[in-house]
């Protein structure tokens, strides 16, 4: 935790189905103590099973990897509609769409937000690059702590 700079983390170390130690460190926010119930947002980790699924259903034929993002989301547009029309999954998975952490001038996700209005809110998004040649990582980011949730 303090090489990390973690404020507060859970551990759970499972053999089987069987838990067989589960712990909380540190503080979770207003010298509350993190619990084995503390509530953490899953954060970027949620990608990994994003492209998972997605990869599932490029195996079942359900998906082009290559075919644009509007063929499954007709929505989806940025600031600049053309080179929207040129983002493809692909571009998505390998964060080659263009959009970056600079594309947007504020947080366009909170808690209430739904997926549909998300994609809607990329219409703002002016691309720094042009579709498939340049990485850039980009991560909507939620505007409230994910210390603030209630349970």
């Amino acid at each position: 935790m303090q090489r990390h700079r973690f404020e507060g983390m859970a551990v759970a170390i499972t053999q089987g189905e069987e838990i067989v130690y589960l712990n909380g460190f540190g503080s979770a926010g207003s010298s509350r103590p993190v619990t084995t119930d503390t509530p953490f947002f899953i954060g970027s980790v949620s990608k990994f099973f994003t492209a998972l699924t997605v990869m599932q259903l490029v195996d079942q034929g359900l998906v082009d990897l290559d075919a644009p993002v509007q063929t499954y989301l007709p929505w989806f547009t940025t600031a600049d509609g053309t080179a929207a029309s040129q983002i493809t999954i692909r571009h998505l998975l390998n964060h080659t769409s263009g959009m970056s952490n600079a594309s947007l001038r504020r947080p366009l996700v909170t808690e209430e937000t739904t997926p549909e209005e998300t994609v809607c809110h990329l219409s703002q998004a002016e691309l720094t690059s042009p579709p498939g040649t340049a990485f850039n990582y980009f991560n909507p980011t939620i505007t409230s702590s994910p210390w603030s949730l209630q349970r």
